[in-house]
């Protein structure tokens, strides 16, 4: 996986962007349609043993609990802009993240060295 990476899928009939910047030990992930706009922007972190820790930075979204799983999992800070209006789209989203990430899975779990 490069250290940028910039999808486009298609989730009920809409073109939904996926931008991923991959940084040591976070990544940053920009979900949207065009043109592109930063309404909303979370971050969360692992904490082994404990639950994630999360924080909206800017504008009122629905990112934070996909931020948390994806910090969890991958161990690593997750920094999350989910610019969606339509909630019924989240779920679609955060499968895509996953796939596209596990598809990548060797070179994520490096995100935390």
């Amino acid at each position: 996986m490069e250290p940028v990476e910039t999808i486009t899928k298609s989730l009920h009939g809409t073109e939904i962007y996926f931008y991923y910047l991959k940084m040591k030990a976070s990544i940053f992930i920009w979900v949207g349609r065009s043109p592109a706009t930063l309404k909303e922007l979370t971050v969360a972190m692992d904490l082994p043993g404990h639950t994630p820790s999360q924080s909206q930075l800017m504008g009122k979204g629905c990112s934070s609990q996909i931020a948390s799983r994806i910090a969890e999992k991958y161990h690593c800070q997750v920094f999350l802009s989910c610019n969606i209006d339509d909630p019924t789209l989240l779920t679609d989203i955060e499968q895509i993240i996953k796939e596209h990430l596990e598809q990548s899975s060797q070179q994520w779990q490096q995100l935390a060295t």
